[in-house]
């Protein structure tokens, strides 16, 4: 019996093969620009994160990275322009709700990335949690984006519009970096859990609903294009915000150390690189170095409040068009 419906499966996909009409294109595959769009990217992120750090951020070697990605991108976009098969059609940031979307993609995965991957680094060493218990810490992040994207997808299908939840989720956003830069040595958890909570809100308004917007904007010969680079944007700015945020740290840190433990500030025997040393330390230094933390974290968070004022300005230039419906399919 098995058998005999194993049979009238591979029939019936015959049937479907044969039916169903095949038209064969060629393709170009844009390897040169996507060797220039790899390049300069690699060249902005090794600056952010090794050369500026590292080697100063007017040093020879970081505006040689610097100036080798302003020249690669430039490049990048000449590139597409003459490209057969572009793999970004520069004609997409023709339109203003595609550019503006975009636009506002990287500047919330700077704050989104960026705060973030901080977060468990304020409980580890801060609060003394293992990462196990740090990483069970930021379920309320994760109940606040379930707890509005759902109902604001709802929403979106049943009226149709969806240019209020950009506005909303970088609103919220930058009232949970307030509350997430009031922490410092002596919050309890429930306040950090309530930053997260808020944190997760907003972002839940915005993560897939700017794909949406995107595919929405954009003809569908268009619709992967579209949302390969809204992601690759996303992606790109929370790369980018991993890396400034954490030379921001690493300046305030060096900063509040400065102040707290004097000239001992910068001796090997402070090593703040590593969390299980930092809670092996004895008292009164281990409190002085705790509190360095929380006060680097918090330029952080602060620090993170101007980008995402950027994003809701951004969000207010997003036009809203009708949704597209569903296609009937053709014969």
């Amino acid at each position: 019996m098995a058998q005999r419906a194993d049979r009238r499966c591979r029939a019936r996909r015959h049937v479907v093969r044969a039916q169903a009409p095949h038209t064969r294109r060629d393709h170009t595959i844009d390897w040169f620009g996507a060797g220039i769009l790899v390049a300069g990217v690699s060249s902005l992120l090794l600056y952010l994160a090794w050369a500026g750090p590292d080697h100063g951020w007017t040093s020879g070697l970081g505006l040689a990275l610097l100036g080798g990605a302003i020249v690669l991108t430039a490049l990048f976009i000449l590139t597409e322009l003459r490209a057969t098969e572009p793999i970004i059609p520069m004609e997409l940031f023709k339109s203003s709700i595609f550019s503006t979307t975009n636009a506002m993609a990287v500047t919330v995965g700077l704050a989104m990335f960026g705060a973030i991957i901080f977060i468990p680094l304020y409980l580890q060493v801060v609060m003394d949690m293992t990462p196990t218990k740090s990483g069970l810490a930021m379920l309320p992040m994760v109940i606040g984006i379930f707890g509005t994207s759902i109902p604001s997808g709802n929403w979106v299908t049943k009226t149709g519009r969806y240019r209020p939840m950009p506005i909303a989720s970088a609103t919220i956003v930058i009232a949970a970096l307030l509350v997430l830069s009031l922490l410092n040595a002596d919050s309890p958890y429930w306040l950090a859990a309530l930053g997260l909570f808020v944190f997760g809100a907003g972002l839940g308004f915005s993560m897939q609903l700017l794909t949406v917007i995107v595919q929405n904007a954009v003809d569908p010969r268009h619709m992967g294009i579209a949302t390969s680079t809204i992601t690759f944007f996303r992606t790109l700015g929370g790369t980018v915000g991993a890396a400034l945020f954490g030379a921001v740290l690493n300046t305030r840190l060096a900063h509040h150390l400065a102040e707290n433990l004097g000239t001992t500030a910068g001796s090997p025997s402070v090593d703040t690189n590593d969390v299980s040393t930092i809670a092996g330390l004895p008292e009164p230094l281990r409190s002085d170095v705790i509190d360095a933390f929380a006060s680097a974290l918090h330029d952080v968070f602060i620090s993170a409040i101007p980008i995402m004022l950027i994003a809701l300005v951004l969000s207010l230039f997003i036009k809203e068009i009708p949704l597209r419906t569903r296609a009937t399919p053709g014969p």
